[in-house]
C-alpha cells in the first residue's frame, strides 16, 4: 500500500468523527502535494458537474510517475471490489520538465488547461466503468461504444464541436483485413480525446492561454 492510500485509511478510521471519502481524498492531496492537490479536486468536482451530472464517484487523485514515464495519466477503476476509483497524474503535465518536449508534447503546451484535459480523459474512464457499467463489447478500455458515446456527447461540451468519433473495427478489403473508424476523426484521435482532437483542430493555443479556468475564477 502507497503513503497516499494509507493516509487515506487513517483519514476514514482514526477518528470519533465519520469522515466523508471527499473528505479524506482531499485531506491527502493536501497533505502531500499542496496547491497541486487541492486544484486537482476544483478540477474535478467542476468535470464532474459540469460534464457528468455531478454522478462520478469521489475518485483518489494522485500525483506521481506513471510506468516508465510513459503515460500522462492512468486510471484504476477497482469497481467490483466496491472501492472508489485513483486517478494518477504524472506532476510533469504542469511543465518543468527536463526535457524540451516531454511526451512529443512542446513544453509551452503544458499547464493548468493541458492536466485538465488530460483529468477530464481519465474521468470519462471513470463514467465509463462506474456510471455506465464498464463497456460492453470492444476490445479496449477506448475502442467500446461507451468511451465512443461520451467522447461524442462531451466535445461540445468543451469547445469541440462537429465531432463524431467511432470505433475502429476490422473490415475485409480485397484479401486483406484492414482497420477502418467511420467517424470524421481519427480513431487514435478518439482514444487520445481531448487533447489529440484539439491538436487536430489547431486549437494548440487553448493550452497557451494562462487565463484563469472557471472552477479558478470562482475559488
Amino acid at each position: 500500500m502507497n503513503d497516499s492510500a494509507t493516509l487515506l485509511l487513517l483519514a476514514t478510521r482514526n477518528t470519533h468523527t465519520p469522515v466523508s471519502i471527499e473528505d479524506a481524498c482531499q485531506t491527502v492531496a493536501r497533505h502531500f502535494y499542496g496547491k497541486r492537490g487541492a486544484w486537482c479536486y476544483q478540477a474535478f468536482e467542476w468535470i464532474n458537474r459540469t460534464l457528468f451530472f455531478d454522478e462520478l464517484p469521489y475518485p483518489l487523485i494522485v500525483l506521481g510517475l506513471t510506468a516508465h514515464g510513459a503515460c500522462l495519466g492512468l486510471t484504476s477503476s477497482p469497481v467490483d471490489q466496491g472501492k472508489v476509483p485513483t486517478i494518477l497524474l504524472h506532476p510533469s503535465l504542469w511543465g518543468g520538465t527536463e526535457r524540451a518536449d516531454p511526451w512529443g508534447i512542446a513544453a509551452d503546451l503544458l499547464g493548468p488547461r493541458y492536466v485538465l484535459d488530460v483529468l477530464i480523459h481519465e474521468c470519462i474512464h471513470v463514467s465509463v466503468n462506474y456510471r455506465l457499467g464498464g463497456r460492453s463489447k470492444g476490445d479496449s478500455s477506448h475502442n467500446n461504444p461507451e468511451w465512443i458515446a461520451e467522447v461524442n456527447r462531451i466535445a461540445p461540451l468543451i469547445g469541440l464541436p462537429d465531432v463524431r468519433a467511432a470505433m475502429s473495427k476490422p473490415k475485409r478489403e480485397g484479401k486483406k483485413i484492414v482497420r477502418r473508424c467511420d467517424g470524421n476523426i481519427p480513431f487514435e484521435a478518439a482514444s487520445r480525446f481531448p487533447h489529440l482532437v484539439r491538436q487536430l483542430r489547431g486549437q494548440l493555443n487553448y493550452y497557451r492561454d494562462r487565463s484563469p479556468l472557471p472552477f479558478e475564477r470562482n475559488g
